[in-house]
């Protein structure tokens, strides 16, 4: 029998370290969970409240899915390094291969995925991180598979390696370490056209490579009385024991007011109501509702399953909660090992389905809208048929097509199309909406949304 070079250097290992090896009863409680998913365009991953993903290269998409699922781990264990350093993490992923690679550290069914499995695992031990895998039903993983989905062809973006590698070698030396950092040290460089550059607070040297930070006055300036009141207004309106949380960490008024807007007016209405009831729990209980301990989340979550809430409602209290929490060692609630199997049993017991599973027969409706005809109906008929068909043929939410403004139009004999200047629930940085481009149907006028948008229009003018 013939050895290769892995199976040597395998056997190798346990010659030498067999002797000191053993393994621990019990690592303990996970500290943190994480939940991964992979999909055929990209892979997803959440960690409490913060959810990231991203998009697979050319060359990674064309592995199998058990090697991409494998991979969504290791990549959402690098990006929450920081936080998993020294800890025993649960990591719940909906591919039982994968899965079985991470807990027996290998596979031998496939080099690839057993390569993956050992760096992964080298890495981990780098830093003092245990991790476990754990089943999840994909039914079940929706955050982490929604962020694999996501196509942010804006933000997914590298340099061309062989360019890059060409350009090194003409501007300097350079070294690679082991984990793929290039580190390279060129003399005097100059650029040709500054004007290419964005400018910011740092200035360059035109003749060394120094860069030199501006010491500019960094106090905030003083804020005006309108700049006051906006505030106080903001204060009075959204969330108090949001602002409350914030002092205490240190957090001026100002800075306050803009981060209570990260939430959305959807989102704030939601929270508002059950940190009220938050408070009001606290308060009878004689508990302060910015420190207490994890025993009373859970309980208050608890409590509000036995008054019949739903798990979606209390799952949003849980994130409303996460919001203010100031727990001992700077513990996380929504992630709190406690908090996600209360949770999970909730589902368990009172599960959260779909509200509707059938999609309703198009045709009913088209036959009903042919009926009104484009001429002889009075503007508010013409108005609701109009909606209907702007909806039919954009798909778009209800938000979406109120925003759509005749302003913002530009109207051609084949298309209409809108700009949208406003956000909307799936806006996010860097993402939003393109224009709403909608086509004509000339072959039946009676269904054509642009010439009832003409018709409309028309109308609208007398």
């Amino acid at each position: 029998m013939t050895l290769n070079d892995e199976a040597r250097e395998e056997l190798t290992w346990w010659i030498n370290s067999a002797p000191d090896s053993y393994n621990v009863v019990s690592h303990g409680l996970p500290a943190i969970v994480l939940t991964t998913d992979a999909s055929s365009t990209g892979w997803g991953c959440t960690l409490g409240e913060t959810r990231t993903g991203g998009n697979w290269t050319k060359d990674e998409a064309q592995h199998h899915i058990n090697y991409l699922e494998l991979l969504a781990v290791f990549l959402a264990l690098k990006t929450f390094s920081n936080s998993l350093a020294g800890k025993h993490v649960k990591v719940m992923i909906d591919n039982m291969t994968a899965q079985s690679d991470i807990n027996h550290m290998g596979t031998s069914k496939s080099d690839l995925r057993n390569a993956l499995s050992k760096s992964m695992w080298l890495w981990c031990r780098a830093r003092h991180i245990w991790f476990t895998g754990v089943h999840i039903p994909g039914v079940e993983n929706v955050e982490a598979d929604h962020q694999s989905r996501i196509t942010n062809t804006s933000a997914e973006w590298s340099l061309n390696k062989q360019i890059f590698y060409d350009a090194i070698s003409r501007l300097g030396n350079f070294t690679e370490i082991p984990g793929g950092t290039v580190h390279c040290c060129c003399s005097n460089p100059k650029m040709a056209n500054s004007d290419m550059v964005a400018k910011n607070n740092e200035s360059t040297n035109s003749s060394t490579n120094t860069i030199t930070e501006n010491k500019d006055d960094t106090d905030p300036p003083e804020q005006s009385g309108s700049n006051t009141s906006t505030v106080s207004a903001s204060r009075a309106n959204n969330l108090p024991l949001v602002w409350k949380s914030l002092e205490e960490q240190g957090i001026s008024a100002g800075a306050s007011n803009i981060i209570v807007q990260s939430w959305r007016q959807g989102t704030a209405k939601q929270y508002r109501s059950y940190l009220q009831k938050w408070e009001l729990y606290c308060n009878k209980r004689k508990i302060d509702p910015i420190h207490p301990t994890i025993a009373d989340g859970i309980n208050f979550l608890s409590s509000l399953y036995e008054s019949g809430v739903g798990y979606s409602a209390i799952n949003t209290a849980r994130s409303a909660l996460f919001s203010i929490l100031l727990l001992p060692g700077n513990v996380s609630f929504g992630s709190h090992p406690l908090a996600t199997r209360l949770l999970q049993g909730i589902f368990e017991l009172r599960p959260s389905l779909p509200k509707y599973q059938d999609t309703w027969d198009i045709s009913v409706v088209l036959k009903v809208l042919e009926e009104w005809k484009l001429e002889g109906n009075s503007l508010k008929v013409l108005s609701l048929k109009l909606s209907m068909l702007f909806a039919i043929t954009t798909s778009q939410r209800l938000q979406t097509l109120k925003a759509l403004c005749i302003n913002k139009m530009n109207l051609k004999s084949d298309k209409c199309s809108f700009e949208i200047d406003v956000l909307l629930k799936t806006s996010q940085p860097g993402k939003h909406l393109n224009k709403v481009v909608i086509a004509a149907y000339p072959g039946n006028k009676n269904l054509c949304p642009v010439q009832h948008l003409r018709f409309y229009l028309e109308k609208h003018q007398h």
